[in-house]
């Protein structure tokens, strides 16, 4: 979490005594997260439904758009 603070250039959670909480821009990551999952869920179930009789797991990945970047430079 403090390298992603560093690279972002903002703190994700404040830190208390109590616990972390997320500050305003941890928690939109936190929503948008939440909304990838589910749309990644979403389209598992879609395509398995699709083709009965897929083989086996169905494995999604993504790279980073900040590590894309770094290769184009």
């Amino acid at each position: 979490i403090d390298r992603l603070e560093k690279e972002i250039g903002a703190p994700l959670f404040d830190r208390l005594t109590t616990g972390w909480l997320p500050t305003e821009i941890g928690q939109r990551i936190i929503r948008l997260a939440e909304t990838l999952e589910r749309e990644i869920v979403e389209t598992e179930f879609y395509l398995l439904e699709q083709n009965k009789d897929f083989p086996g797991p169905l494995r999604l990945s993504a790279s980073s758009p900040r590590a894309w970047s770094r290769q184009r430079e």
